[in-house]
This record gives C-alpha cells, structure tokens and sequence, in this order.
C-alpha cells in the first residue's frame, strides 16, 4: 500500500481515453493491459477515408453510455461528425452486423480484436468494405494512445489503415 492511501485495490479494464484524472481524480492507472481495434465499416460504392465523409450517415456506434459510443463520439466528433450531423443508433456486434446487412445503417463503428465474431462477419462480407483511417496518428496525439494497423483483405489489392485505441492504460 502507497503510504498515506487508504483504499482498497479494485480493478477494472476499461478502453483507454474513457476518462481522465480530471473526471476520476481518485482512479489510478497501472498501463495498458492489451490493444483493440476500432473498425469502420460500410456498404458503400463510395470509398471513404476521411471522417468528415460520414457526415448525414445512419452509424451504429453502440448503446449508449458504452464504451465503443463513447470512443466512437469522441473520434468521429473530431471529424466533424456528430449526433447532429448523422444519426447514432445503439447496434453494437452481431445486431450492428444485421443492421448493416438489412440496410438500417450505413456504417458501423465496432470495437474489437480481429477474431471476433461480429468482425470476422464484416472482413468476410464482400458487400461490406472497411474504412482507412489514414490521420490515425494525427489523432493519436489527441486522444489516447493509438496503435496503427495494417490489414489487407485477400479479395483487395488496397491495404487499410486502422486504430486500436489502449483498453487500459
């Protein structure tokens, strides 16, 4: 125990950039347990690449007060897409992989490591494409920490950037 605290310890994963000592001033932050992707996918015979395109889009961001919601606002509000400039719905995995599917939305925010179900269902779908995210580490110096990542999708010759932002640090 740190001399002059008492507490006890609790731990919590979080996605990184959630909050702040500003908010949680009492919160101490150890480092980053593991990184995961944020994707953007779309269905689309426009490419997309810059945030801003998003502008007037149904996007799944997930439910709110989630994680995935609050880094998709975050993100795409620096991008000059807000819940006033598109309309945020509240899918998230598998029902954000339906939603896009049935045309409810035209892109999905999702936070997850590449194996994941709802993932693998996009990267395997040839009518969804994946967003590059080519100022990743331009908005990595803005917000939390961001890895960048390269993925190729076999049926592409184009390699996509992506972000995972740091779920605990």
């Amino acid at each position: 125990m740190v001399e002059g605290w008492q507490c006890r310890f609790r731990s919590i994963a979080v996605t990184g950039g959630v909050s702040d000592a500003k908010r949680a001033p009492d919160v101490l932050s150890l480092g980053t347990a593991y990184n995961q992707p944020f994707w953007i996918f779309y269905s689309s015979n426009q490419q997309l690449d810059q945030l801003s395109q998003l502008k007037g889009k149904r996007i799944a961001v997930g439910p709110v007060g989630s994680a995935t919601r609050f880094t998709a606002e975050q993100i795409l509000g620096k991008g000059g897409t807000t819940a006033e400039t598109a309309t945020f719905l509240p899918f998230a995995g598998s029902a954000a992989d339906k939603a896009l599917n049935d045309g409810a939305v035209d892109v999905v925010w999702i936070i997850g490591v590449p194996e994941a179900t709802a993932v693998q269902s996009f990267l395997r779908n040839l009518k969804v494409r994946l967003m590059s995210f080519p100022t990743a580490e331009a908005f990595s110096r803005l917000f939390f920490p961001i890895s960048i990542a390269s993925f190729c999708r076999k049926v592409s010759s184009t390699s996509i950037r992506i972000s995972r932002p740091s779920t605990f640090n």
